[in-house]
């Protein structure tokens, strides 16, 4: 018969919340682009199409098409409404990162309580859950400025990932290249300009996949959360 769960602690509690929560936003994060591949390929088509008639008219097509230019405006009605599809998208994933911005900011809020109330050997040295200490859960901090009187344990072989910060860059980085790709497609003049940005899109190049798969192993490993 195996024994009950310890119960865990506040500031084990906050933290396993905390890390729930962005793994959850991480995941709303990811419908999001997923959402957004659809929109931003069909806006990249529709500048394309609208590009492809403008180089094909000759001088005589456009003189008559300013008589008639219910053509040209369906197909500006059309890539105004998808770059304003694709603003929506834009705007979910900034809601979604001030979010993890949050989570992270609450998780500073927790360290300074920590030092005041348990000492800063709690945070640098003391495992939370298994092995690693609330450090590992949060900002790095440069080893010039760690505590001399404190005595750290060889963390080699589980160097700590300083998890909510590294998750926190890595969606910094991909929000500006997000915002960066969106503002470009209406501008694209072939169809490479269309690959180069909508590859961009869907491969996310700032989030490194290994690093999260570290994230996520070990946070699993630290609080059982895969069992």
């Amino acid at each position: 018969m195996s024994s009950p769960p310890a119960k865990l602690g506040p500031v084990q509690r906050t933290v396993k919340i905390a890390f729930a929560d962005l793994q959850k936003h991480r995941k709303r994060w990811q419908d999001i682009v997923d959402d957004g591949t659809t929109v931003a390929n069909a806006l990249a088509n529709s500048v394309l199409t609208a590009r492809s008639k403008e180089q094909k008219e000759s001088l005589e097509d456009f003189i008559e098409s300013l008589d008639d230019g219910e053509v040209e405006d369906e197909s500006k009605a059309k890539i105004e409404s998808l770059k304003a599809e694709l603003g929506d998208v834009i705007v979910k994933l900034e809601t979604t990162l001030k979010k993890l911005q949050t989570i992270h900011l609450s998780l500073l809020s927790l360290y300074d309580e920590t030092a005041n109330n348990l000492g800063e050997e709690y945070i640098y040295t003391i495992p939370l859950f298994l092995t690693c200490p609330l450090e590992t859960f949060g900002t790095p901090t440069p080893p010039q400025l760690l505590p001399a009187n404190i005595q750290y344990p060889n963390t080699s072989k589980i160097a700590p990932v300083y998890q909510s910060k590294r998750i926190l860059d890595m969606h910094v980085k991909e929000m500006a290249l997000k915002r960066a790709i969106a503002s470009g497609i209406p501008q694209i003049r072939n169809r490479k300009d269309a690959m180069l940005h909508i590859s961009a899109w869907l491969q996310q190049p700032y989030l490194e996949e290994e690093v999260l798969e570290e994230v996520d192993e070990l946070w699993s490993v630290e609080t059982g959360a895969g069992e």
